[in-house]
């Protein structure tokens, strides 16, 4: 032994395996409650929606009402101007007559929609009364713009009352039908009659358009949860490691990761999910391998860290209450350290993967002058530590845990440095080993020496 060395530790294969299993226990269970507890959030974040849309229906219930009133009273105006256009006509067609009747008992009662399939009907009697009269009035290009404007609106408002979920199931559609209403929005000349029939064909394709929506909005629906399934179970996979990660790099991208599935979590677009969630698996599955493989470093390192402490302590060391970490690798190393029976120090440093470094160091408390101790002490006592060090190696042994040491890694107690160790206890005065073998008992002696 000597004043430094290095070493490699390893422990039984089946050691090991209860490690992983047990580790793999906890991680499930952490996993199932992180996800229980997403869920709840998730629910109750569901309910304050629901509460937040009846609130608001409320609030604007009565300007639907309104707004069924003036939609009404407007489909009455269309209606008179039909049936003067019908006395207009040199030709009397009768059915036309007779509808127009239908139309306007039905127009009292009528709701909303049933309004807008009213309206859309006496437009179409317009343009049969118009076609069917062989001296049709000349009607001016300021009429036919306020025509086409009083169509641009319904459209629009139309536009507006789609719900946020069929939105997202016939965004390109809509987005096509809504390009072309701002272009007939902005025609201010040429043929008038092109942008009549582009605004006739929208209204048509709006109403197919929502209609189709409709129909597969149970099934966008399914396939939506079952890819917000799989964002939260990943969104929970790089919580795990952001939280109990020992790498700061696997932190830091567990964190990236979190921020971008969140944002993607919300998102009701499905077509944007899909080619996103592909690629997020993949760097989540990454992470997580690199992750497993630390944790199980680590839980490792844990055993043969607790190995050592119960062997040093049964030899008489005492441990001091300092645990620090050293960087080593991806992730800080554990450091122990340890008071000599002669007031000494030793430093154990475990890092990852599977390292062991032993250093024997002079403690001083903190704030006090150092102990006075001469070099050729130092050495004496670094000498009593290697004598122990052997006998600590076997017993290590004995509790599954084995060290290899690297060539050429030991510095002889001769060539020592001895660092110094602050500490914040008491320190013990020092001995020499004659009067420790003088104020110990036999059978103490006898173990060390073992």
């Amino acid at each position: 032994m000597s004043s430094y060395s290095s070493s490699y530790y390893r422990i039984l294969a089946q050691e090991q395996r209860r490690l992983e299993q047990e580790r793999q226990r906890r991680l499930l269970e952490e996993q199932r409650r992180r996800e229980e507890e997403r869920k709840q959030q998730e629910e109750m974040a569901r309910l304050r929606r629901i509460a937040e849309d009846k609130e608001r229906a409320g609030l604007t219930g009565q300007l639907k009402e309104r707004g069924v009133e003036i939609q009404r009273q407007e489909a009455a105006r269309h209606l008179q101007e039909l049936r003067q256009t019908l006395e207009k006509l040199t030709t009397r067609p009768e059915g036309l007559f007779k509808e127009c009747d239908r139309i306007g008992l039905r127009l009292k009662a009528a709701g909303t929609k049933e309004l807008s399939a009213l309206t859309e009907r006496i437009r179409t009697l317009n343009e049969q009364a118009r076609m069917t009269d062989p001296q049709p009035s000349v009607r001016t290009k300021q009429a036919v713009r306020e025509e086409m404007t009083q169509a641009l609106s319904e459209i629009e408002a139309r536009l507006a009352d789609v719900p946020p979920d069929l939105q997202q199931i016939c965004a390109p559609d809509l987005n096509r039908i809504r390009a072309t209403v701002e272009l007939v929005g902005q025609a201010v000349s040429g043929d008038l009659s092109y942008y009549q029939l582009a605004l006739k064909n929208a209204r048509r394709d709006l109403a197919q358009v929502i209609e189709s929506a409709e129909k597969r909005r149970n099934d966008w629906q399914v396939r939506l949860e079952a890819e917000r399934a799989v964002i939260r179970q990943m969104i929970v996979t790089a919580e795990i490691v952001r939280d109990a990660g020992l790498a700061p790099d696997h932190q830091r991208r567990a964190r990236t990761l979190v921020s971008v599935l969140e944002g993607l979590f919300v998102c009701a677009d499905l077509s944007a999910l899909q080619p996103r969630v592909p690629q997020l698996r993949e760097q989540v599955a990454r992470l997580r391998g690199e992750f497993d493989a630390l944790q199980q470093q680590n839980d490792e390192r844990r055993f043969v860290l607790e190995r050592a402490q119960e062997v040093l302590s049964e030899m008489g060391y005492r441990q001091l209450p300092i645990v620090t970490e050293g960087i080593t690798g991806v992730a800080p190393a554990r450091r122990l350290h340890f008071l000599t029976p002669q007031g000494e120090a030793v430093r154990l440093e475990f890092g990852l993967p599977n390292s062991f470094r032993a250093e024997f160091m002079h403690p001083r408390t903190r704030g006090k002058p150092a102990r006075a101790v001469s070099r050729a002490a130092l050495v004496a006592s670094c000498g009593n530590w290697c004598a122990d060090h052997g006998r600590f190696l076997k017993q290590l042994e004995e509790r599954g845990v084995s060290l290899s040491e690297l060539p050429n890694s030991r510095v002889p107690p001769e060539a020592g440095a001895y660092a110094e160790l602050l500490v914040t206890c008491e320190l013990p005065e020092v001995v020499s080993e004659e009067e420790f073998r003088s104020q110990h008992q036999p059978e103490e002696l006898r173990k060390r020496q073992l």
